[in-house]
C-alpha cells in the first residue's frame, strides 16, 4: 500500500506537543525533586467573637428574649438620632443632621423622645407615643401635631413625620415569641458570617393553608448571646415583605441586663432609616418613671395640626 506523505504542518504541530509535554514533565519532576506543591497553608485570622461562640439550647434561647419582660422601663439622657427618609426606589433619599437628645420608655407601649439643638441644646421635636396615639410639638414652627400610630403616613400640611414611637419601641424592646397563640410556629438553626456566629430563630403563622408566613427573625450573637439582629415581616398577598429590620451592636450591661449602644432601624415600607447611639453608661433601668413623664400637652399659641 502506498503511504500518503504526511503534511510539513502537521509534522511541525506534532513536533511541538511532543516539547510542551516534555518540558511540563520535567517542571513536574523538578516540584516533586525539591519538595515544593501547587498549593500552600494560608494563615487566617479567627475573630474572637467565634472562637468564644457558645453553645444554648432551644430554651435558653427563649430564655434571653423572656429576660426582657423584667424591664418595665428604661431611659437615656445620652441619645444621638439620625434620621434617613425617602424611599431607595426613589433614587433620592435625605439625610438629617445627627441631633443628640434623650429618651424615656415604659411598657407597654409609651415612648417620649426629646432632640435638641447640637449648640443651643434647645427642643427641636418632642415626641411622645402611647398606644394608638402620636403627637409631636415642633417650637421653631409653634406647631403640635397629632395623629394615630396605626396611620399608613403621617401627613400634614406642612411636613411629613415618617418617624413612630412603636417603631422605636419594639426595637429597644424585644418582645417574647407568643409561642402559646394559636398556629404560632418557630425554627432554629445556625449562621456563620465573617465575623460572627449566630443562632436564627424564627417565627411563623400556620394557617392551615399550604404557605406558612413568616414573621419575625432573630439573629443571637454566640460569643455573648446577645441579641445582634431583628426582622419583622408583613404579609402582602403571596410575599412576606420586610417591615422592619433593626440592628444591634456594642452591647452593654446595665442593671444585668445587656443593652446596646447602637441601633439600626430599617423601614422599607415607610420610607425612613433611624440610627440610634447611646453613650456608655447612659442607660437606667427600672427606676419607676412617674407618668407626667408621659404626657405631652400643646403650649400655649401653639397650632395644633391634624394630618390631611
Amino acid at each position: 500500500m502506498r503511504e500518503i506523505p504526511e503534511l510539513p504542518t502537521l509534522r511541525a504541530s506534532r513536533r511541538l506537543a511532543i516539547k510542551l509535554f516534555g518540558l511540563a514533565l520535567c517542571q513536574a519532576v523538578l516540584l516533586v525533586a525539591t519538595g515544593c506543591s501547587i498549593k500552600q497553608k494560608v494563615r487566617v485570622q479567627v475573630p474572637p467573637s467565634i472562637q468564644q461562640a457558645k453553645t444554648a439550647s432551644y430554651d435558653e434561647l427563649l430564655g434571653i428574649l423572656k429576660s426582657y419582660d423584667k424591664i418595665s422601663d428604661l431611659r437615656s439622657s445620652g441619645l444621638r438620632l439620625t434620621l434617613i427618609y425617602g424611599k431607595r426606589e426613589s433614587g433620592e433619599l435625605e439625610k438629617y443632621r445627627s441631633a443628640p437628645g434623650y429618651i424615656l420608655l415604659r411598657k407597654p407601649d409609651s415612648t417620649h423622645m426629646v432632640l435638641q439643638n447640637p449648640v443651643s441644646k434647645t427642643t427641636v421635636l418632642d415626641l411622645l407615643s402611647v398606644d394608638e396615639d402620636f403627637s409631636a410639638w415642633i417650637p421653631s414652627r409653634n406647631k403640635f401635631y397629632i395623629g394615630k400610630n396605626s396611620a399608613k403616613e403621617l401627613v400634614f400640611d406642612d411636613t411629613t413625620i415618617p418617624i413612630r414611637g412603636t417603631h422605636i419601641f419594639e426595637a429597644i424592646f424585644p418582645h417574647d415569641l407568643s409561642l402559646g397563640a394559636r398556629g404560632i410556629r418557630t425554627s432554629l438553626n445556625e449562621e456563620l458570617n465573617a465575623s460572627a456566629k449566630y443562632y436564627v430563630l424564627s417565627v411563623y403563622r400556620d394557617d392551615g393553608a399550604p404557605r406558612i408566613h413568616t414573621i419575625r427573625r432573630i439573629w443571637i450573637e454566640r460569643s455573648e448571646l446577645t441579641i445582634a439582629r431583628q426582622q419583622f415581616f408583613h404579609e402582602n398577598g403571596q410575599i412576606d415583605q420586610i417591615a422592619s429590620d433593626i440592628e444591634y451592636s456594642d452591647m452593654e450591661q446595665a442593671n444585668g441586663f445587656f443593652l446596646p449602644l447602637k441601633i439600626h432601624i430599617d423601614r422599607p415600607l415607610d420610607g425612613y432609616a433611624l440610627t440610634l447611639e447611646f453613650k456608655s453608661n447612659s442607660w437606667r433601668v427600672n427606676e419607676g418613671l412617674p407618668d407626667n413623664a408621659f404626657i405631652l400637652k400643646p403650649p400655649e399659641g401653639a397650632q395644633i395640626v391634624h394630618p390631611k
